[in-house]
């Protein structure tokens, strides 16, 4: 298990390309996150569900236990900002970065599978950049209610 998470990032990393080669508008940094992130879900769950829990108290402990106060926190400033995230404020990435491994476990547990095929449809069918109330609206129709939920507690 020492590889667990070189391995599930390199299968998130890996789901970064396969949108890129797909032809897959990202919408928003954020959404292609939780997307390769459900890839992640999707692929443990198959393939090697022992390394499940792992990854989700992982999340939920940074989560639980993050007291700093970060300068960046919505989702609008990770899209604006993301370099500058990693750069200068790497833990104020991983902020992120477990909230994003969150979203798609629940997500993952209240649809499985579906839901990223779903994600995957939508963002081959919207090709142009959607407003904000467009994307919620959509993707809570369309993909999953939790997106509407998502992007308004955020």
């Amino acid at each position: 298990m020492p590889d667990f998470f070189f391995d599930l990032g390199t299968i998130h990393e890996l789901f970064h390309l396969w949108l890129f080669n797909g032809h897959r508008e990202s919408q928003r940094i954020w959404l292609e996150e939780i997307f390769c992130n459900l890839a992640a879900f999707a692929y443990i769950q198959t393939d090697r569900p022992e390394w499940v829990g792992g990854l989700k108290v992982l999340a939920d402990y940074q989560i639980a236990n993050d007291n700093a106060l970060h300068q960046y926190r919505s989702l609008e400033t990770f899209e604006e900002n993301r370099m500058k995230i990693v750069m200068e404020a790497p833990q104020n990435y991983d902020w992120y970065q477990f909230r994003f491994i969150q979203a798609a476990s629940q997500l993952y547990d209240e649809a499985g599978v579906e839901v990223m095929k779903k994600l995957w449809d939508f963002l081959g069918e919207y090709q142009g950049k959607l407003s904000e109330e467009e994307l919620k609206n959509k993707l809570a129709s369309e993909v999953h209610p939790y997106f509407k939920v998502l992007m308004e507690a955020w």
